[in-house]
């Protein structure tokens, strides 16, 4: 994982990180990014962490779309690989948000982004940072003065 992604993330207010319930692998990679992100986003950042591909915690057993997927290999039905409550306490031990959502079904894709709009109200009120950023700096050249976040 390179450096232009790593420097991508230094001035962005929120991230969000998301892997199929359906795919290990895929959630163990997030693991690779929430790092990328801890390391190079400021602390006023907001993160979440989201499960796609799924159902509500609920009804997750009869979730028609988790039958609707198959394996490559042939027609067997692909078992969701990691649990609601797996994927929530690992997000909440490292302070992240967690949400679950399912594009096809349309559930929880207006909640995520309503969630991290309403964090960017409170983080940053008309647009403006409420604490100095942790990579803010300043930089002086020939009396004028500058701010970089």
């Amino acid at each position: 994982m390179g450096g232009l992604l790593a420097k991508s993330l230094e001035k962005r207010q929120a991230v969000l990180v998301c892997f199929s319930v359906y795919d290990r692998k895929s959630f163990e990679e997030a693991g690779d990014y929430i790092k990328l992100a801890l390391l190079n986003c400021s602390r006023n950042t907001f993160f979440m962490l989201v499960g796609t591909h799924c159902g509500t915690k609920e009804n997750d057993e009869q979730h028609k779309y988790a039958k609707e997927m198959k394996t490559t290999e042939g027609n067997e039905e692909k078992p969701r690989q990691i649990a609601y409550d797996e994927a929530e306490a690992f997000a909440s031990n490292i302070r992240w948000s967690y949400i679950e959502t399912d594009v096809r079904r349309n559930m929880n894709v207006e909640e995520a982004f309503e969630m991290v709009l309403k964090e960017m109200l409170l983080r940053f009120p008309l647009g403006v940072p409420r604490k100095p950023l942790a990579r803010h700096r300043e930089i002086v050249d020939d009396d004028k003065s500058c701010s970089i976040f």
